[in-house]
């Protein structure tokens, strides 16, 4: 899944956490509603602007199994795992824990480690998650 986020709001709860910030976006293609928490120290989010926003079933472009050494990344050591990274400013690595249909939307939600998403939208664009 792949979609444009623009941020339409940034910290509206009360703030946990110093370096974490939740955001409450949509997509422009999809008209999802997302709610994300991104660690705002290493990458700030604005309200009002647009990010390229995608979820992979794997770290590789192409589909392949996960085997990516994030040592061998970080010395620079090129992959085919690592090619996705390179199309992202902000990546996190995480797992869909729970998911809800309702009111004809479903909800997807995944960690990262303790940073949360929720996805809701209409299934037939979320499906592939």
């Amino acid at each position: 899944m792949e979609d444009t986020l623009q941020v339409k709001k940034v910290d509206t709860d009360n703030k946990h956490f110093d370096r974490v910030s939740r955001i409450t976006a949509e997509g422009t293609v999809s008209v999802s509603k997302i709610e994300l928490d991104i660690n705002s120290e290493v990458f700030p989010m604005r309200e009002g602007e647009y990010y390229k926003f995608g979820i992979a079933s794997a770290q590789a472009e192409d589909g392949s199994a996960d085997d990516f050494d994030i040592c061998s990344y970080m010395k620079g050591e090129q992959s085919a795992q690592s090619q996705l990274f390179e199309q992202y400013d902000y990546v996190c690595h995480g797992k869909v824990f729970n998911y809800q249909v309702k009111e004809g939307a479903v909800i997807i939600y995944a960690s990262f480690g303790g940073l949360l998403l929720s996805i809701r939208g209409e299934l037939k664009n979320l499906k592939s998650i």
